[in-house]
C-alpha cells in the first residue's frame, strides 16, 4: 500500500531510539517503496540551510550526552543522574549505560563518549537515506475549497498543508494513506479529511501496523 508520511515518521526513523515513534517509523520505512511526502514536511524536517526540526534535535541529542558526561565529571550521585535525564531523549539509551556502568565512572564516561560518536554517525546515515526511501511531490495547487473545509476542523492552521500536499498526491497514486504521529490534530479526523479529500486512510503512526 502506498503511504504518505508526515515529518514525525522521518524525525523517528532518524533518530530511532531518541524519538517516541522510533520503531513505529522504522516499521514504515522499511522495504516499502511506495513512500510519499511533501513539501510541507521536508521543510519542517530540514528547513532551510539546515534549520529544521532534525537540526534542532540533533543540537539537543548533543548537549544531553555532554550534560551526562558533565555531571559524571562533577561527582553527581547516579541516582539524581538518572532524575536528570529521566525527560531527556536520550534517556532510555544513557539509563542502560549508567546502569551497566555506574561502579566505573570512568568507562562509564568513556562509554557515554563512544555511544554519542556511533549514535550521532547513524543519525546522519539515516537522514542521507531519506531522499531513497521517501519520494517528496511538490505541489503547485492551492486547493482552496479543500483548504476551509480542512480549516473548519483541523485545529492547527500549520497541519491543513500536510493534508493538502497527501490530497495532491492521492490524486495521482490510489488507496494512498496518510501515516502521523499527530493523533489529535490530524489522526483523529481521519473520518473528515477522508470525506474532503483523495485520501483512502489516515493512519495514527502509534498504532501502526504494516500491511
Amino acid at each position: 500500500m502506498p503511504y504518505f508520511v508526515d515529518s514525525n515518521v522521518i524525525i523517528g526513523y532518524i533518530f530511532d531510539n531518541a524519538d517516541t515513534f522510533g520503531k513505529q517509523s522504522k516499521i514504515v520505512l522499511k522495504g516499502v517503496e511506495d513512500i510519499y511526502s511533501g513539501p510541507t514536511v521536508h521543510n519542517e524536517c530540514f528547513g532551510i540551510d539546515e534549520n529544521g526540526k532534525c537540526n534542532t534535535i540533533t543540537q539537543k541529542i548533543t548537549r544531553e550526552f555532554r550534560r551526562a558526561i558533565k555531571e559524571l565529571k562533577n561527582n553527581l550521585p547516579i541516582d539524581r543522574l538518572l532524575i536528570l535525564i529521566k525527560e531527556w531523549k536520550t534517556c532510555q539509551i544513557l539509563t542502560e549505560m549508567i546502569l551497566n556502568y555506574k561502579n566505573n565512572i570512568k568507562l562509564l564516561i568513556e562509554i557515554i563518549r563512544a555511544s554519542q560518536a556511533t549514535f550521532e554517525a547513524d543519525c546522519d546515515f539515516r537522514r542521507n537515506k531519506i531522499d531513497d526511501l521517501v519520494h517528496f511531490c511538490d505541489r503547485d495547487l492551492p486547493y482552496l475549497e479543500i483548504r476551509d473545509k480542512l480549516e473548519e476542523f483541523i485545529p492547527d492552521p500549520d497541519d491543513v498543508p500536510v493534508v493538502l500536499d497527501a490530497h495532491h498526491v492521492g490524486l495521482k497514486i490510489e488507496n494512498l494513506m496518510l501515516i502521523s504521529g499527530n493523533y489529535w490534530d490530524i489522526s483523529v479526523y481521519k473520518r473528515q479529511i477522508c470525506k474532503n479529500t483523495s485520501l483512502a486512510d489516515v493512519i495514527y503512526l502509534k498504532y501502526f501496523v504494516a500491511i
